[in-house]
């Protein structure tokens, strides 16, 4: 909602934004008139505009389930009569401030809805069969799966992800998993997200048995270093990875700046690992 309202105040009578809902017009109301999390405002108020309601779910029938959707929210940006692009609000921005530009294709939103389309059956049907391969100890064929999916497009970071998990936490392939581990950091080398993830499951995943503290303490000092030293959680995981090494000062060192930059109740949990460090010193 906060993300709509900003939206809204940008583009003015630009652009008319609509939230739809399939309750009904007593139960809206209701809620309209409700204080919200903004201040004194009720959520009438702090949504600038307009709230509809489909409770007889005709154009949930005829935009929602027609277009395939299932989740919610959901949003449709349309022009000229047609939709445009379909997704999550979060996500609008760019397609919105195209097609309010005029520079928005519906071609190639088209081309990328199928891509995205035929994505998310390919990994539906990873997750199926790493399910049974849960179930029934044969990872064989979950492997298998991978490898065809690699020989696709060899640079699939989520696919390298699972097949490094799968043969060092499932099959014990330190060998296998770790190739896919090291192109995995290749692909991932300048997003400080990614490595963090790669670092965190290094230094604190139960399952790992070869944790490879240089490397991981690599990984975790670039992602440091992508971030610029400012993301919490991030300079958390470095913190960890000293720790691990028997290095205590260091992590002691790296823990007080990740506490810093914590907000929340995300700096009560970075302390208290703070407090463990500073508990075991001599």
């Amino acid at each position: 909602m906060p993300h709509l309202q900003e939206l809204s105040k940008k583009y003015g009578k630009k652009v008319t934004f609509v939230a739809l809902s399939d309750e009904s017009v007593e139960k809206i109301e209701e809620f309209l008139g409700q204080k919200s999390r903004f201040g004194d405002q009720t959520w009438g108020e702090a949504m600038p505009y307009t709230v509809a309601t489909d409770s007889d779910g005709s154009v949930k029938e005829a935009i929602f389930r027609a277009a395939g959707q299932r989740g919610i929210p959901s949003s449709f940006i349309i022009a000229d009569g047609k939709v445009q692009w379909i997704g999550h609000p979060m996500r609008m921005d760019e397609p919105l401030a195209k097609v309010v530009a005029g520079e928005w294709s519906i071609e190639a939103a088209k081309a990328e809805a199928e891509k995205a389309k035929v994505r998310r059956a390919k990994m539906n049907e990873l997750r199926q069969a790493l399910m049974k391969a849960s179930q029934e100890g044969e990872w064989e064929p979950a492997v298998a799966l991978l490898d065809k999916f690699l020989a696709e497009d060899p640079e699939d970071a989520e696919i390298l992800r699972v097949k490094w998990q799968v043969l060092c936490f499932e099959l014990e392939d330190e060998k296998g998993g770790f190739e896919a581990l090291d192109k995995l950091t290749e692909l991932s080398w300048d997003s400080p997200s990614a490595l963090n993830e790669i670092a965190w499951t290094l230094v604190d995943d139960a399952r790992v048995k070869n944790r490879r503290l240089d490397f991981a303490l690599r990984v975790a000092e670039r992602a440091v270093e992508l971030s610029k030293g400012e993301d919490a959680s991030i300079l958390d995981t470095l913190a960890r990875a000293h720790y691990e090494r028997g290095e205590l000062n260091k992590a002691i060192e790296v823990q007080k700046k990740a506490v810093k930059k914590a907000e929340g109740p995300m700096k009560e949990d970075l302390q208290r690992v703070l407090d463990k460090y500073l508990g075991e010193k001599p």
